[in-house]
């Protein structure tokens, strides 16, 4: 069966809603795959979910670690795919939300050190990460997963965050908590825009990228995801 991706976008800001777009583009284009972009305003039909293979949840201004009134619409569509074992994977509010709806739990919470910028991430060896020699990506969250079960293989960490990538017991189904999708250019307006509504998140800035670093080795976890 040919890959048929359903990339839900459930950015809220219509700035960043429509640079996410442009970058997930750029990205998947070039592969021999379907895919669709949806969004929280306009959610596939249920009937409509089965044409999919994969699904990809991108981050979000909303806070996992509260409740919001999208929850419920989260929770469908991963169960659908969960539930067809099909595969999944979730980045930063995505990887937030995919714990949630697995557990049925309260696995996030405020982060005790909310992270920005771009970080040196320890990766344990992984399907998802084949192909990328150096594991730095960029930041930017105020939550956190944490306490998962153990069905939940913990495959990303940092010093402040345990939980920075999981696979679900085995099967197709991955979180991130950090942002495989964003570059350079992208991640300094992402930080702009929430340095200047938020001074406070400045202090928790790290830059750890290794001069000369090829940032765009990050996306192979998409091309990695679509293959499985």
């Amino acid at each position: 069966m040919k890959t048929n991706l359903l990339i839900f976008n459930s950015i809220i800001d219509p700035v960043a809603v429509k640079e996410f777009d442009i970058a997930i583009r750029k990205i998947f284009q070039p592969f021999p795959i379907s895919f669709t972009i949806r969004y929280l305003h306009d959610t596939a039909p249920p009937f409509l979910l089965q044409n999919f293979t994969h699904l990809l949840l991108s981050g979000s201004e909303m806070r996992a670690s509260q409740h919001n009134n999208s929850d419920d619409i989260f929770y469908a569509l991963i169960n659908h795919f969960v539930a067809a074992d099909k595969a999944v994977l979730g980045i930063c509010y995505g990887h937030q939300i995919i714990a949630r709806a697995l557990t049925g739990n309260s696995v996030c919470k405020p982060a005790d050190s909310p992270e920005f910028g771009w970080r040196k991430v320890r990766c344990s060896t992984n399907p998802l990460f084949t192909g990328i020699h150096q594991y730095v990506f960029f930041e930017s969250h105020y939550d956190e997963v944490y306490d998962l079960p153990a069905d939940f293989e913990i495959i990303a960490a940092t010093s402040e965050v345990a939980v920075q990538g999981y696979q679900y017991s085995g099967r197709r189904i991955w979180g991130v908590q950090f942002h495989p999708e964003v570059d350079i250019a992208k991640g300094k307006k992402m930080l702009a825009r929430t340095f200047t509504r938020d001074q406070a998140a400045a202090m928790h800035f790290r830059n750890e990228l290794p001069a000369g670093h090829d940032i765009t080795q990050n996306y192979r976890i998409f091309s990695n995801f679509i293959k499985m």
